[in-house]
């Protein structure tokens, strides 16, 4: 196949997008979507070489696989090696835990899929994920797997037929994937192979002779309308929750395909993506992407601070000099070799290996008594109490209650006293009620992950795309239910100030909209009428009510606070703990807001458990040597029991 520098230079656009995405994402907001320009790259150069193949009737299954796994082992190898090592001297156990999970995802080609089903409630944040980049080449591998089957079934004709069929079909999936599940239309292949495929078609219409663009004139208008597509979708396409939505994606492909389709004497083409210091970029563009997040990551991870502009750029120089010492001491001596069993079982054996130290990793917890040790990480209790936030099937025991299977329902008694209602923050109290004695058990929780307690309004993500499943039938399904339950005497409610903004940078990353039949109003009337509307519901049932202040927020993972056996550059942490100021102006609408009920309900109690997490002048993520948080909003077992016991001796013994 002849070479063509434009395509190498398109490869360095997509990847300078991916990596200014990743370093400087409000530079180029756009930026994810160069994943998309790889797609289509690789779907169009593999797929010339194996239709060739076919048609001429030496294609061999077994030579397209192998040719694969020299191009995609070696430079993976050397970066999941990395990453294990440097894991294995500087990550707690729950962060190496984590890490070797996706060593065995990355090796196995399935990151993409673990990504999707960790996108749940206990995602740990995207930017503590090393290996978080691999989940395109997850997605690539998946379709190279099952494709050249399919070569083999069909003879040339009716391939282009069924290469047609199948992207429509998995246009199609995306479309309404994305609609109801964003997470899955990024991450499961059916809803990217599309993508590969407009490559693939690309590559038929150059060998069926149907490429039309002939003339000069109309060559080059069709490449610089190409680039520009490609630049509107960088530049001016938000990402909105996962994807951008389908016009960044419809925009980046397109414009990609009718770059390829102008061919190398195009305007764009031979001027622009010919140039030397871009086609270099494009032939270290593999080894680019894979070592770029990980190095950030890390860097993150260790110096436990956000990084500046000229570090970021120094990880950026640092990422270009790995990827040229890999293309040329590992890729470009491996690149020629003919194909051997012997060298097919090396790569798979060394892959597998690696699969498996990743997986032992995993199943040893992260290796928790490594030979030094990491000062508070070995006394600190990090475990996270995820059993309080599954339902069990215990409340089906009480058979009058209706229970939404996506809300979370526990009870250990049939005759409970107490409910503990409202978010994922009411599910920590619970979780510290359980390792109580007997007189604190005799409570029912009732709660959903991400769920307010509003009546006419609700709670969705801020670009109004999402709301948890269930969510919607909460509110009604605790009033019945304390209804039900006679034995009920006391009410404690806890969930975030969903909607209310604050005047800092950060977000509660929900909004409020009103319910059919109820106008739309501010943030902070919506939240207390609906809030409201459910207290008088509750309180007409002649309920004790005690409603919990939200506790204080860190502002990253706290595991990053603790101290690394070692430091890079050697920057003073300061993850332990926030100002209490910045504290008081995040919550100050919701404290409002809460305060503002109360002056109206004076049958209700407030309790507010800040006191315990701050002083005058900061908020804490550790005390008396223990981590109060297992991420930036969720309270640790110890300091669940803290505000429980708090709660009972101040409140609810009174």
């Amino acid at each position: 196949m002849q070479y063509r520098k434009d395509i190498d230079g398109l490869r360095a656009v997509a990847i300078m997008a991916v990596l200014l995405f990743h370093y400087f994402p409000h530079r180029i907001p756009g930026g994810f979507l160069g994943v998309d320009i790889f797609f289509v790259i690789s779907g169009y150069l593999i797929s010339k070489i194996t239709l060739t193949e076919v048609a001429c009737g030496n294609f061999q299954l077994t030579i397209f696989y192998y040719k694969r796994i020299r191009r995609i082992f070696p430079a993976l190898i050397l970066v999941l090696i990395f990453c294990l090592v440097l894991g294995y001297l500087a990550l707690f156990p729950s962060e190496y835990l984590s890490l070797g999970k996706y060593i065995a995802a990355g090796a196995s080609f399935t990151t993409n899929i673990i990504l999707w089903e960790e996108l749940g409630y206990f995602d740990i944040n995207a930017q503590y994920k090393p290996l978080l980049n691999l989940w395109s080449l997850s997605v690539e591998e998946q379709f190279y797997i099952i494709w050249p089957l399919i070569l083999l079934f069909y003879k040339t004709k009716k391939l282009e037929t069924i290469t047609v069929i199948i992207l429509i079909f998995s246009f199609i999936a995306y479309i309404l994937v994305l609609n109801s599940d964003p997470a899955a239309a990024f991450y499961i292949p059916i809803t990217r192979f599309w993508e590969i495929l407009c490559g693939v078609v690309l590559a038929n219409l150059e060998l069926l002779n149907s490429n039309k663009l002939n003339r000069p004139m109309l060559r080059d208008f069709v490449s610089t309308a190409g680039l520009l597509l490609i630049s509107l979708s960088l530049f001016g396409i938000k990402n909105e929750g996962l994807t951008g939505g389908w016009v960044g994606n419809v925009l980046v492909i397109v414009g990609t395909a009718i770059l390829i389709l102008s061919g190398p004497l195009a305007l764009i083409n031979k001027w622009f993506l010919q140039i030397k210091p871009l086609c270099f970029i494009g032939l270290i563009s593999y080894p680019l992407y894979l070592w770029h997040w990980p190095l950030l990551v890390y860097l993150k991870i260790i110096e436990g601070v956000e990084l500046s502009r000229y570090i970021k750029i120094g990880c950026i120089l640092l990422s270009l000099g790995l990827a040229v010492l890999t293309y040329i001491f590992i890729e470009k001596p491996l690149r020629n070799i003919k194909y051997s069993k012997k060298a097919l079982y090396l790569y798979l054996l060394l892959m597998i290996l690696i699969g498996f130290s990743g997986l032992y990793v995993f199943y040893n917890k992260g290796l928790p008594l490594r030979s030094y040790t990491f000062g508070l990480a070995q006394n600190l209790h990090l475990e996270k109490p995820i059993t309080s936030r599954i339902s069990d099937g215990s409340c089906k025991t009480l058979t009058d209650l209706k229970f939404n299977k996506d809300n979370v329902c526990l009870v250990k008694t049939t005759q409970p006293n107490l409910a503990i209602i409202g978010d994922s923050h009411a599910m920590a109290l619970n979780s510290a009620i359980f390792m109580r004695d007997k007189n604190y058990q005799n409570s029912i929780l009732m709660a959903g992950h991400g769920c307010g307690l509003f009546l006419g309004y609700k709670n969705v993500t801020v670009d109004g795309s999402f709301q948890r499943k269930g969510c919607d039938s909460l509110a009604e399904e605790i009033i019945d239910s304390i209804d039900k339950l006679k034995s009920i005497k006391e009410v404690v409610i806890l969930f975030r100030g969903y909607g209310l903004e604050d005047e800092s940078s950060e977000s509660y990353g929900y909004k409020l909209i009103p319910s059919a039949g109820y106008q739309a109003l501010n943030a902070q009337e919506m939240y207390i009428n609906g809030f409201k509307n459910f207290l008088m519901r509750i309180s007409k049932l002649d309920r004790s009510i005690t409603v919990v202040i939200d506790y204080p927020w860190m502002q990253s993972d706290p595991e990053q606070c603790l101290t690394r056996p070692f430091t890079i550059l050697g920057i003073k942490n300061e993850f332990c703990r926030r100002p209490k100021s910045n504290v008081d102006s995040f919550q100050r609408l919701h404290r409002e807001s809460i305060n503002l009920i109360k002056e109206s309900m004076q049958n209700i109690k407030v309790y507010d458990p800040i006191n315990l997490f701050c002083d005058q002048i900061y908020c804490y993520g550790i005390g008396n040597e223990k981590l109060l948080y297992w991420d930036r909003d969720h309270l640790t077992l110890y300091s669940s029991g803290l505000v429980v016991d708090d709660l009972f001796s101040r409140v609810l013994s009174k």
